[in-house]
């Protein structure tokens, strides 16, 4: 073979293994962006769960604490009888 058509052949090789490259490389980023996008929506709903019952605890001591309030009253007004 003369040296240009070396030259040819092995740029075409080149350019098709940077081709696969490339193709490889968008595959995994494909699947790169899958996985985090499936981590991401497990953690809003497991962020989801832990603001749902933190805020269920928040309206129990809310709740409680209005009703100490009111035993407390009752019991001022009690002693003060």
């Amino acid at each position: 073979m003369s040296d240009g058509v070396r030259k040819a052949v092995k740029k075409a090789v080149t350019a098709e293994a940077q081709k696969e490259n490339s193709h490889n490389q968008a595959f995994q980023t494909e699947n790169s962006v899958t996985e985090n996008v499936k981590k991401r929506k497990t953690l809003e709903v497991l962020s989801q769960a832990i603001f749902s019952k933190n805020y269920n605890l928040y309206l129990d001591h809310e709740k409680m604490l209005d009703e100490e309030k009111s035993k407390r009253a009752d019991l001022a007004k009690n002693f003060q009888e």
